[in-house]
């Protein structure tokens, strides 16, 4: 505890952006930390609560790396912080010094720790993401996918593995997924469509139950590229895309944010709890499809999507 409040001491006039999840989570942490840069604040990205989570997609790293040059903001860890998280968003609430994602108009200088997601367009701004797309790293840029695609973002993997996920976020059903691909490839009838995911069974039953005119039109990411998709492969995918259809991912969020895409298409509501309604990481632009959400609840859709 000694050693916690005296790493805290040493930044104390600093304000403190806790980075948690994976790299979409961290872009829109990142993004905030820049916003609070641009009102006049002295900032600082802290590692502290990054770390892994059972049957979730966060890595525990610090993936910003993966997708900018340069972060282009400090970053500390109070490593003997992390066993005290709980503690510290608590009793950081209780006194008035930590916000999250539920923001106030109270003066920022006011609350010196920000421990939330930061998924709501209203902290995005054209500074900002301007900067970001300068930072990306110049070999997520070029596509190696020849000609003008669409991109259908398909997110399963912990959304089906993890039951609070599930329930909380929400996997969005196949039929969701068909019809945002049979639409952009109607509006888009010259360009082929290229699935990303990161679970190849569940795309091949989105796959499967296209039009039968459409399906020679659809490959997934792994099959064009003749290998197994990476992290980088996806997003170089997306940033590259003339149109998207984004899951209820902070990952593809990110990347149609940061990439050419002349028209993004997104689930609404984002996220299926009523508790977080209020996170919706999107455009005034972008086009809303409403979200069909898979039901009969966890146990049953696992057992329904078993040896996926």
């Amino acid at each position: 505890m000694n050693l916690a409040i005296k790493e805290m001491k040493e930044y104390s006039f600093d304000h403190h952006v806790f980075l948690r999840g994976g790299i979409g989570n961290q872009f829109f942490q990142w993004a905030y930390a820049k916003k609070l840069q641009s009102e006049g604040l002295s900032v600082k990205l802290n590692t502290a609560f990054l770390k892994t989570k059972k049957q979730n997609q966060a890595s525990g790293t610090l993936e910003l790396l993966n997708l900018f040059s340069s972060i282009d903001i400090p970053v500390c860890a109070w490593k003997h912080l992390r066993p005290l998280e709980f503690v510290v968003k608590r009793l950081g609430k209780l006194v008035g010094v930590l916000e999250d994602d539920h923001l106030t108009d109270k003066p920022q200088s006011s609350r010196c720790l920000h421990y939330g997601y930061y998924q709501m367009g209203e902290v995005l701004n054209t500074l900002v993401l301007a900067k970001a797309k300068e930072l990306i790293h110049p070999n997520l840029i070029q596509s190696e996918i020849p000609g003008n695609y669409c991109v259908l973002h398909v997110r399963a993997g912990d959304y089906m593995s993890n039951a609070y996920n599930f329930a909380h976020m929400g996997l969005l059903s196949i039929e969701y997924q068909v019809r945002a691909a049979n639409l952009l490839l109607d509006r888009y009838p010259r360009n082929d469509l290229i699935i990303v995911s990161d679970n190849e069974q569940f795309s091949s039953l989105v796959l499967n139950e296209l039009k039968t005119t459409n399906r020679n039109r659809v490959s997934l990411l792994s099959k064009v590229l003749h290998r197994n998709e990476s992290q980088s492969d996806a997003i170089t995918a997306m940033l590259s895309a003339e149109a998207i259809s984004l899951s209820n991912s902070s990952f593809s969020a990110m990347c149609a944010l940061l990439g050419k895409s002349g028209e993004v298409l997104y689930p609404k509501p984002w996220f299926i709890s009523p508790d977080l309604q209020y996170i919706s990481p999107v455009l005034n632009h972008w086009t809303a499809l409403p979200s069909d959400f898979a039901g009969q609840g966890w146990a049953a859709s696992k057992h329904l999507y078993a040896g996926l």
